[in-house]
This record gives structure tokens, sequence and C-alpha cells, in this order.
């Protein structure tokens, strides 16, 4: 019982120096995975602030992207562009010979809209 007794003294202390902020808290990330960070020491920031970093860089515009537009069309064949509307090539991605050049592998997110422009007669 005297172990008991021991163990809540603990206790009480520990969360009476949390709870008055003696002892500082660490860092936690929210489902979003940002980092927030809430009162730290001097050891812990250096290390908080280089996963914020690294979780910037991830997560940044920085991978290759390739929009691409119909320029015009040769006997069936369609030519593509980058050039018009919002087409574009961003990262390394390249256009040549008509066929879009892939600088890296990876996984890659592709589609296609398909838009149909035609006069209507009024009758």
């Amino acid at each position: 019982s005297i172990c008991a007794v021991i163990l809540l003294g603990i206790a009480t202390t520990i969360l009476t120096l949390l709870h008055f902020e003696i002892i500082p808290q660490r860092i936690t990330l929210s489902q979003a995975g940002q980092l927030k960070m809430f009162q730290s020491s001097y050891a812990v920031r250096p290390k908080a602030e280089a996963l914020l970093k690294h979780s910037q860089i991830v997560n940044s515009a920085s991978k290759p992207a390739a929009h691409l537009v119909v320029a015009t069309k040769d006997n069936g064949n369609l030519h593509w562009t980058n050039g018009t509307d919002h087409a574009f090539l961003k990262n390394g991605m390249k256009l040549e010979n008509n066929k879009l050049v892939v600088p890296s592998s990876g996984l890659y997110f592709i589609y296609t809209q398909v838009v149909f422009r035609e006069k209507c007669n009024k009758h």
C-alpha cells in the first residue's frame, strides 16, 4: 500500500508539472498530416521543423505533370500541344513527336476529356 501512495504521488506530480507547463509538451501530427507545434523544448524544435519541411516537399507540386489539348486534326490523327488555354508541361514532362515523354517511373493519374463542338441548324 505504500507503493500505491508513492505511485499516486508521482503521477500527481507529473500531471501537475504538465498542467502548469513546467514540463514542455511535445508535438503532434493532425489528421491532415500537417505538423502542429505546441510548446516544445529546444531539443525537439529542430526535429519538428525538419519534419514539417519534409512534409511540404513531399506534398508540393514538384511532381511531373502534363495537361495537353488537341491543336489540330490531320487525316484522323490528333496533334497535341501545350501552348494554349490551360495546357502545360511541368517538372520534366516533354512532348516530342506528338508523344508524351515521362521523366521518371512511378504512378501517374491519366485522364481524358472529350468535347464535341458542332453548330446546330435552327429549323
